[in-house]
This record gives structure tokens, sequence and C-alpha cells, in this order.
């Protein structure tokens, strides 16, 4: 490249920010230099009695994740085989149940699982009706 065609490179040039947010730009000595910038976190939540972190979850980044867990509530399924876990150890699969309440959700919910798989949070009328349905199937095999 002649010198009357060669660009000034004292000056960073800005290179367009991605849509992670990070922004790009070159330095003087060519070195490549990233910005992240920072976002705040929303406000704290109001936490519920029950939730074990019970500080208002102030360092979440996004609002979802400002979420009041309860303790976690496990019944381990006797009848099945171990799940193996990694480096040769198992743990017994089991059913889990925690109430939890999302930042902007009216009500707690109780979430209903099995073993570290999704499981589905279920309003309070829903975890009592389903309780009722096994407690009647119990009732059943037992007469």
């Amino acid at each position: 490249m002649s010198a009357t065609t060669q660009e000034d490179s004292s000056t960073p040039t800005p290179i367009p920010s991605l849509a992670l947010g990070l922004a790009w730009a070159t330095a003087p000595d060519d070195q490549v230099a990233v910005t992240t910038p920072t976002w705040p976190s929303p406000a704290p939540v109001i936490c519920q009695p029950w939730c074990e972190a019970n500080d208002g979850h102030p360092n979440q980044r996004l609002r979802e994740d400002q979420c009041c867990f309860g303790l976690e509530h496990r019944v381990p399924l006797s009848e099945e085989p171990p799940e193996r876990l990694g480096e040769g150890s198992t743990e017994q699969q089991y059913l889990n149940t925690y109430l939890m309440r999302p930042a902007d959700d009216p009500a707690p919910r109780v979430f209903i699982g099995y073993n570290d798989a999704p499981g589905r949070p279920a309003t309070v009328d829903e975890a009592r009706r389903f309780a009722h349905e096994i407690l009647v199937l119990v009732d059943r095999l037992q007469a």
C-alpha cells in the first residue's frame, strides 16, 4: 500500500456492535479490544417467607431469573434402579416438589418434577387437585 492511500491508524476504528452486546474496536497498536457493556440488574424483589435465598435476588441479570424457591422435598423411588452419574457414582431416582414464585407471577406455584428432568410448575389449586387424585388412587388400592 502506498503512503498516499494508507489510513491513519492512530485513532481506534469502531466496528459495529454484535447482537450479544459486545463492542469491538481496533487500538492504535492493531490490538483488538473487546468491551462488554454492563447492564444494571433489575430492582430486587420482595421474597416470599419460604424463599431459600431471601435476599431479593439482586444479582440476577434478568427479571425472570428473580425467582423465589422453597426447600425441595424428595421422595425416593425405591423400585427404580439407581441413576448412573459421572465417574461411576449413582443416585436413587426420585420425585421432587418445592414452592416457587417467579418475580412477576401473581401467586406462588408448586413445582412437580422427576429427578433433574424439567418438571412443571402447577398453581396451588392444580397441585391440590393432583395430590387429591394421588390419594384417591392410593385409597382405592388399599380398599
